[in-house]
């Protein structure tokens, strides 16, 4: 089996959001003291501003540590070709926070004119930061890319789960078109409404659940009720509420399912998109799909019990000591 590999993020757009900075000296001592755990490491960019980002690029290489650029999509674009004077691995970051059609815009320009031939060969290596569509990540000839909406997803009561391709009577899954329910026990379902799993017709979720549980998945009790804390072990439900759906009421302890456990939810999505891996066609199977949002070694646990193993993103930001043993065991333990 081979080892998983494991790149380094500043986590400078992290910090950023929350108003903070990473110091670049303090960067660059834990870089030069544990780049033999990464693949490769990002630069310190720094966010909106396509100058300051290339002079911690040159200010880390003098130091001794060799990073991957990032260029912005929206900065000026000066800045990107003096990293394709410089070096032949680049990251394209913004794509995440930005409109679904400003981003394919922003990337058809930028990779028409500076990134790929007339044959539509990439002419270097080319990250994309925060993929989160799927159109995204197969529709530019990525080296590699990285995303954590299955992570998010997760945490926030959704699963992915393969469009189903009707062909007559019969349909299949079809693991390179990934779509995300709510099948939450904490998410207040309503008929009609968004994209809940009891939404979909009988037939479609008798489906799901068969193929969930040829995974060694089991949906567990996806019914109305009240939204309750996460915090809450037991459930409480009013009698006044209308029941849309059966409404159920538990103080045991039950079995850990989709519905009602986050982490159970995470590993089902890191399997998805194993088998997203091994469905992409032969042209995209090249390209590596790291995934990120590790935030802590808990998270890095169940990333563990995912065969094979994912390459992941972690970030600076969020770096512990803890969670630096459990990516040494992670990659160790392959």
């Amino acid at each position: 089996m081979n080892k998983p590999k494991v790149i380094l993020d500043s986590g400078a757009y992290t910090v950023h959001k929350k108003g903070s900075i990473i110091n670049i000296d303090d960067y660059a001592e834990y870089v030069r003291n544990n780049g033999y755990l990464y693949e490769n490491c990002f630069n310190l960019d720094h966010i909106g501003d396509g100058q300051k980002s290339y002079e911690n690029w040159m200010y880390l290489k003098r130091n001794g540590v060799n990073t991957i650029p990032v260029y912005h999509i929206g900065t000026d674009e000066i800045w990107l070709k003096k990293y394709l004077d410089a070096t032949d691995y680049v990251g394209l970051g913004a794509v995440a926070s930005i409109n679904d059609g400003i981003r394919r815009i922003g990337l058809e320009q930028i990779w028409k004119k500076y990134l790929q031939d007339s044959e539509g060969k990439p002419k270097i290596k080319v990250h994309g930061l925060g993929i989160t569509s799927f159109d995204i990540m197969r529709d530019f000839p990525w080296y590699s890319v990285d995303s954590s909406s299955m992570v998010i997803f997760a945490a926030w009561g959704g699963v992915c789960l393969p469009k189903i391709v009707h062909n007559g009577v019969n349909g299949k899954f079809d693991f390179t078109n990934l779509v995300y329910y709510k099948i939450s026990d904490q998410v207040k379902h309503v008929k009609s409404s968004g994209n809940k799993f009891l939404n979909l017709p009988k037939r479609i979720q008798n489906a799901y659940r068969e193929m969930l549980e040829s995974h060694g998945f089991t949906i567990g009790n996806v019914e109305y009720q009240k939204r309750r804390m996460r915090s809450l072990k037991n459930l409480r439900v009013k009698e006044d509420i209308p029941p849309l759906f059966d409404i159920i009421s538990t103080t045991e302890e039950i079995e850990k399912t989709l519905a009602n456990d986050w982490l159970e939810r995470l590993r089902w999505n890191l399997t998805c998109w194993n088998l997203l891996k091994e469905n992409l066609p032969a042209s995209a199977k090249r390209m590596i799909i790291y995934i990120g949002g590790i935030t802590n070694e808990i998270k890095l646990k169940t990333y563990s019990q995912v065969f094979p193993k994912h390459d992941i993103l972690v970030s600076f930001s969020y770096m512990t000591e803890k969670l630096q043993k459990e990516i040494e065991e992670y990659t160790k333990n392959s």
